[in-house]
């Protein structure tokens, strides 16, 4: 049974048609607005890596440590003299 499997599986299935291009070669050229597009992109994407790194230089590197003292709440403080 396995001897069939595998005799069906890896037997030739036929010539494989050729492809045919999606698109007209001649049709098809480089522009200076895909220049332009690109160096728009690339510009973004530096400008977005500066930002996302100024950005991660404020967080703490020990993040279990507190940046500031919390100050003690009024309200859980009892009142002075009973008033």
């Amino acid at each position: 049974m396995t001897r069939l499997l595998v005799t069906l599986l890896l037997a030739p299935a036929g010539p494989t048609p050729s492809p045919t291009p999606l698109t007209d070669d001649a049709a098809v050229r480089n522009t200076p607005v895909v220049l332009w597009m690109v160096m728009a992109l690339m510009a973004a994407a530096i400008l977005l890596g500066l930002s996302m790194r100024r950005h991660l230089r404020k967080i703490p590197r020990d993040l279990n440590v507190p940046t500031r003292k919390a100050e003690p709440s009024s309200a859980a403080e009892p009142p002075a003299n009973g008033d």
